[in-house]
């Protein structure tokens, strides 16, 4: 891969054209997913310093399907179908599947791209810095950063990250990282180290000042992204793992689902 070729700095000096048409490039990107038919596997990586629990550091691997409005997505905990009229979830770990019905509005939220509106683009135009540079070999990355102070002086950093393919407009990599840097005092360093939380990294001390910093990044791998009814009629549906009696109007699990507590909402 070559060396970096072009930095754009968003800041006073960035007009607001420039910071229009890069929201609209990321939008672009983003529209595969409101393709008709569509299918893609994912790595997510999960990471954090300090690592607090086992679910900070993680990688799952996924799977999704699109056909039409109907969907399908795996990552072997979870399972997520909605097909017909009808919202299925089901949890691998704990053995159980949620029905429900899946109203106009669940369907019309997939198929909104992602900063489609106005009012989203004008959110990123405001309170984002956006950087994008072109790495060389038909990628380019985008990057969104935002800082704000919450309450209590809690200063929280963002960083959407989005890698792509500049000449097919397809997503490489989505990275999201987020920092949080707290003030704090001894009473609270005491509680925490009571609780065996003893990482180091944790504290920053700052002149007299003593802060809690948290960091904590989020990566999606994209591969295999395929646009053809033919893939995605590889779709799984709720049938394949599902017993309906409408007599009853009951469903049971079947194959590797039998066994799962049934809970219906409707």
């Amino acid at each position: 891969m070559t060396g970096l070729v072009l930095l754009v700095h968003t800041g006073l000096c960035q007009s607001a054209k420039d910071t229009t048409a890069m929201v609209k490039e990321f939008n672009k990107v983003m529209s595969f997913a409101v393709q008709p038919f569509l299918y893609y596997t994912t790595s997510t990586k999960m990471d954090a310093v300090p690592v607090l629990e086992s679910r900070d550091t993680m990688t799952v691997s996924g799977v999704f399907y699109k056909m039409g409005t109907n969907l399908y997505y795996n990552n072997g905990v979870e399972e997520t179908l909605l097909e017909d009229s009808l919202l299925v979830q089901i949890n691998n770990d704990r053995k159980t599947i949620w029905i429900s019905r899946a109203d106009m509005d669940t369907r019309e939220k997939i198929n909104v791209s992602p900063l489609g509106n106005k009012k989203t683009q004008e959110l990123f135009r405001k309170n984002y810095a956006i950087t994008k540079t072109i790495m060389g070999d038909g990628l380019a990355r985008m990057n969104f950063e935002m800082k704000h102070m919450g309450e209590g002086n809690v200063g929280v950093t963002t960083i959407i990250g989005l890698e792509y393919d500049t000449r097919s407009y397809l997503p490489f990599r989505m990275e999201m990282d987020l920092q949080m840097r707290e003030p704090a005092n001894d009473e609270i360093i005491t509680a925490l180290r009571s609780e065996g939380i003893t990482d180091t990294r944790l504290v920053e001390i700052t002149g007299t000042q003593k802060y809690i910093v948290r960091k904590q990044k989020m990566s999606v791998s994209f591969s295999g992204i395929d646009s053809s009814k033919e893939k995605a009629s590889g779709m799984p549906s709720w049938e394949d793992k599902l017993n309906y009696d409408p007599q009853s109007g009951e469903f049971v699990g079947k194959g590797i689902y039998q066994g799962y507590e049934i809970v219906k909402t409707f």
